[in-house]
């Protein structure tokens, strides 16, 4: 009668370069157990023993699992490059594995919140029938083939003063 399981991970190779560092991650009598704090897109390996009054099992044969990648971690913030009376011109840094991005602008004073401004696979955007004289915020989020990602911080931005030259 089984007393107790034993479930080994593969560390990878040790310092000596040899494969099949197993070492135990869990060790009791449920069948099941829930691996947490693995990396995205990595392979783990995984073996089972079984114990009893007698002693150990061989080792079961190795389940090898690639973990699923997931969506992007937030970018960092956009940056304002250039703005006028009624535009705001901004760009972003594309990252390994940003497929797409969405930026959205909070006019403030409309009381809508933040909406989508942008979205598509280009690092800059420029806004236009902006406001003179109005705050604009500006957030971005980056998608890859696993989903949309958190959004970045918040980016602040004025428009200049309307020219009253005529």
């Amino acid at each position: 009668q089984i007393e107790y399981y034993i479930l080994e991970r593969d560390e990878g190779p040790n310092l000596v370069g040899q494969a099949g560092q197993f070492v135990t991650i869990y060790d009791g009598r449920a069948k099941s157990f829930n691996v947490t704090k693995l990396t995205p897109a990595t392979q783990y390996k995984f073996r089972v023993r079984a114990v009893n009054k007698i002693g150990q099992s061989k080792p079961s044969e190795i389940g090898s699992y690639l973990t699923q990648k997931s969506a992007p971690i937030p970018p960092d913030p956009p940056s304002v490059a250039k703005v006028t009376e009624s535009s705001a011109h901004l760009v972003w840094t594309r990252r390994s594995g940003d497929n797409e991005f969405t930026l959205q602008m909070d006019s403030g004073d409309q009381g809508q919140g933040f909406q989508t401004v942008y979205n598509g696979s280009m690092v800059e955007h420029t806004v236009t029938g902006l406001r003179s004289e109005t705050s604009y915020r500006f957030k971005l989020r980056a998608h890859n083939e696993m989903g949309a990602g958190q959004y970045s911080h918040i980016v602040d931005c004025t428009t200049r003063q309307a020219n009253m030259e005529k």
